[in-house]
């Protein structure tokens, strides 16, 4: 029986209602995921490695309207902190371990969970701890300029794009000369490093590199990369710490499903996912800020 043009046309309709339905579905969850997993896993190391107070976190660390529609629930007795959208129908579940720091559920293995019981921050202001000697101070600095640069920090100009600074540490020849918190942080508190990881990942690879352990001209010996055919082998080490080995990387967080964000809150495997990215540059040639590279390094 032939189909009228009406009816063809409401049929082809049906159809690419069916699969839009199906594509944007798709792309929407996997979105929710990797936002219920950024929230689940930042609140867990603010509470259980910063010991933050979780109003607190709340407010000030998720600021995207989208995030603030993500419900989060913390389990304070097994330090784990679920968060979910859709009353429930995605989650995903952050867990403090003593051994791993907080970890997202990927790792289906058991954890270590012993409790871990830590003093209570009992900082109430902003708190300053200037290691200043006059006899020693460096004079090739200007103090003043210095406590103008350090107050500076802490300012807030635009109470509506807050700068929330936390902690400033200034290191001069190896001494720490001047230091100042928000609280309740203090000279104690963990934070999270984000990126400032990749500086200590280098120092790491510097200080192998002095004991004769690591040569930065080698190829960076990546299982993927090894077949006989493949361009990435000769990737080296030095150019991976330059970020300069033309690996595709989208290091955006405007794009929810950016590379760096799937791969950060999407993959149980970083390294695994930031290896397997095509050459798009001869290697050396292009530079790339992008922290699949010091994934891999790790």
């Amino acid at each position: 029986m032939k189909l009228s043009w009406k009816k063809g046309i409401v049929v082809l309709l049906l159809v690419v209602f069916h699969v839009g339905i199906f594509y944007f579905g798709s792309k929407y969850v996997e979105i929710a995921r990797l936002g219920a997993g950024y929230k689940a896993k930042l609140l867990c190391s603010a509470v259980f490695i910063s010991k933050r107070p979780a109003d607190t976190v709340l407010e000030e660390e998720f600021g995207h309207p989208l995030l603030k529609y993500f419900d989060a629930e913390i389990d304070y007795e097994n330090r784990t902190v679920t968060a979910g959208l859709f009353f429930g129908l995605i989650k995903r579940k952050a867990t403090y371990t003593d051994t791993y720091g907080t970890i997202l559920d990927f790792e289906k293995t058991e954890l270590d969970t012993t409790l871990d019981i830590y003093p209570e921050n009992s900082a109430t202001n902003l708190s300053d701890r200037w290691q200043v000697d006059s006899n020693n101070f460096p004079p090739e600095i200007d103090l003043a300029k210095l406590n103008r640069a350090v107050a500076e920090a802490f300012n807030e100009p635009d109470t509506v794009n807050m700068r929330r600074t936390r902690a400033v540490v200034i290191v001069h020849d190896g001494k720490i000369i001047a230091e100042r918190y928000a609280a309740p942080v203090t000279a104690d508190t963990p934070l999270i490093g984000w990126s400032m990881a990749k500086s200590v990942t280098n120092a790491l690879v510097g200080i192998l590199v002095k004991k004769d352990l690591m040569d930065v001209d080698d190829p960076v010996p990546v299982p993927e990369w090894q077949q006989l055919d493949d361009p990435r082998q000769h990737i080296t080490y030095d150019q991976m710490l330059r970020m300069t080995p033309g690996l595709e990387f989208e290091e955006g967080y405007a794009n929810p499903r950016s590379d760096v964000i799937v791969m950060l809150f999407g993959k149980k495997d970083n390294a695994k996912f930031a290896a397997q990215k095509p050459l798009i540059h001869e290697p050396g040639t292009h530079w790339h800020y992008s922290s699949g590279t010091t994934n891999i390094l790790c």
